[in-house]
């Protein structure tokens, strides 16, 4: 693990700058055309495969649906908050209870899922990691 990220890592930027100083920046991407192909041929060639049985139907719909509309509203309110609009906007505050009401309808889905998309430990653990950063924006934000 150490290499694989040790190298890039320094590599990147030195082949980056490299292709800027010579052929021109736009080869710095170009350059990625090639990489990924061989990326993709090795991974398809050596990597072993898994078969998982699936259930018919277990994937959870209404889960996904309600995860992305509390993060879509959330991107937006934050996106359009402090620049296009003021915080204390309409549109900003019915975003911010768009986005508590999707992630109270997702808490409860998940809750009831089959296979749900997030365990209610993990969901749990996140709120509870993310209620500091929460309070402080409330708190900066009124």
């Amino acid at each position: 693990m150490g290499i694989a990220y040790a190298v890039p890592t320094v590599a990147g930027p030195l082949l980056g700058g490299f292709f800027t100083d010579t052929v021109g920046w736009r080869w710095a991407f170009w350059m990625n055309i090639p990489l990924s192909a061989l990326a993709i041929f090795v991974a398809a060639t050596k990597l072993p495969v898994i078969k998982r049985s699936y259930e018919k139907g277990s994937f959870d719909l209404w889960g996904a649906l309600a995860l992305a509309a509390a993060l879509s509203a959330l991107t937006l309110a934050i996106s359009l908050g402090g620049t296009t609009l003021p915080w204390n906007s309409p549109i900003v505050l019915g975003l911010l209870a768009i986005t508590v009401a999707a992630a109270v309808a997702f808490a409860r889905v998940e809750t009831r899922a089959a296979q749900p998309i997030m365990k209610a430990s993990t969901a749990s653990c996140c709120l509870v990691l993310y209620r500091p950063l929460l309070s402080a924006i409330a708190v900066t934000y009124p």
